[in-house]
């Protein structure tokens, strides 16, 4: 029921925001889309059809997609924070990778509505960034809920699943949690910038957005 009804708001808000864009004369255009030149875009629909669009400025705002470390079984036997909505059952052992406020948001779910959970971090702490008097304070009230934090671990070195389908998760630093009903990767994200720039010479500057390794040069 939870999940139906929190389906049901998603798809009430895509549609608030596709009558928004209308009344306001925004045209959708939807397909795959890259740079021709620098005041030029290109795009294939579902079709295969293509059509360019010019513009005098042109903003790049693809978002971006959860991003999987490697390490073995990881990308096999984990789900994303995409896939924690998908969920359909609530897990009695949930795993939860990553240190930023997804994941820490994520765990806090999981943890209210009763599952057993377990945070690894690389470091000391979740949010680390953020002011101490915050990282902390969430710190200790994470551990005052009973969320088991794990420090220190350089990340997940493998995900090994059993007959039964639980994971065994095999941490960097030799520690390993045993029978978890889910693993959440919530290690960051990357952006959808790999195909702005397949064929064209020109491609936008990207030096200080640092999206070279997502192929845009």
């Amino acid at each position: 029921m939870l999940k139906k009804r929190r389906d049901g708001y998603v798809k009430r808000l895509n549609g608030i925001y596709e009558n928004g864009f209308k009344s306001a004369g925004v045209e959708g255009v939807f397909g795959d889309c890259t740079f021709v030149d620098k005041h030029t875009v290109e795009v294939t629909a579902k079709d295969g059809s293509k059509t360019k669009y010019t513009g005098d400025k042109i903003v790049i705002a693809t978002g971006g997609r959860p991003h999987f470390p490697e390490g073995e079984g990881v990308e096999e036997h984990c789900i994303s924070s995409d896939g924690f909505f998908e969920m359909e059952e609530l897990p009695k052992v949930a795993v939860v990778v990553g240190a930023g406020y997804i994941a820490v948001e994520l765990a806090g779910v999981l943890n209210s509505l009763g599952s057993e959970v377990h945070l690894v971090v690389r470091k000391g702490k979740a949010i680390r960034e953020f002011d101490p008097m915050i990282a902390d304070g969430l710190d200790a009230e994470m551990i005052k809920a009973g969320i088991m934090i794990h420090r220190n671990t350089n990340g997940v070195a493998k995900v090994v699943a059993d007959e039964s389908g639980k994971k065994n998760v095999t941490l960097n630093s030799g520690d390993v949690i045993y029978g978890a009903n889910v693993v959440l990767m919530a290690a960051g994200r990357v952006p959808n910038t790999e195909d702005l720039c397949v064929e064209c010479e020109w491609a936008p500057n990207t030096e200080e957005l640092q999206l070279e390794c997502c192929g845009v040069k």
